[in-house]
């Protein structure tokens, strides 16, 4: 799933609506670390705001970043993830 939002962040694709109802139902439990990082890595070497957002919005930031739960229900949040433009 990672794979497929960093090629819609490096070829200008948008992802349509199938997609991201598939991303909903993802886990990304049993996915070595080193694939995911190596996606999230790609990803954010873009302007990455708007897929950082779908991936929160999504639930798969914090699968990717548990830690990042109590800043998510902080008034921080929406602020942290404007530093991605």
């Amino acid at each position: 799933m990672l794979r497929g939002f960093r090629f819609a962040v490096e070829l200008g694709l948008k992802p349509d609506r199938r997609f991201y109802e598939e991303a909903r139902l993802v886990t990304l439990e049993g996915v070595a670390k080193e694939r995911i990082w190596m996606e999230l890595s790609r990803i954010l070497l873009t302007r990455a705001y708007k897929i950082v957002k779908r991936l929160d919005e999504l639930g798969l930031l914090l699968q990717i970043f548990p830690e990042l739960k109590p800043l998510r229900e902080s008034p921080y949040w929406e602020h942290s993830l404007k530093t991605f433009k």
